[in-house]
């Protein structure tokens, strides 16, 4: 199963540039981290990116995810991936998890 992810901080519906990238690029920073509140401070924060991933978990039943039988529903999905980078690359860098309250997750 594959998934094409894209991250933008408050997009909109209108068509959106979007650099394509590794997850090993995001979880990269040009100078080691010290601090918590330093995360955000990556060169590609805030720019609309686009990977394809492997989810590698159940998201309706990974991790925090709240998944509802009674209305088959999910309301927070919560799973990890591997890039499909990962193989020719190697996997130091390449896993993220992903959660997002109130998300539809398609695949």
């Amino acid at each position: 199963m594959l998934l094409s992810v894209l991250f933008l901080a408050g997009f909109s519906s209108t068509a959106i540039a979007q650099t394509n990238v590794t997850i090993r690029d995001l979880n990269t920073y040009p100078t080691p981290l010290t601090a918590p509140s330093q995360v955000n401070q990556h060169p590609l924060a805030n720019q609309p990116v686009r990977f394809t991933a492997v989810i590698v978990s159940y998201p309706k039943n990974s991790g925090l995810a709240s998944y509802t039988a009674a209305s088959n529903s999910i309301g927070r999905i919560h799973t990890f991936v591997v890039d499909t980078n990962a193989l020719a690359q190697g996997l130091d860098g390449q896993y993220m998890q992903l959660v997002a309250p109130g998300a539809t997750l398609t695949v």
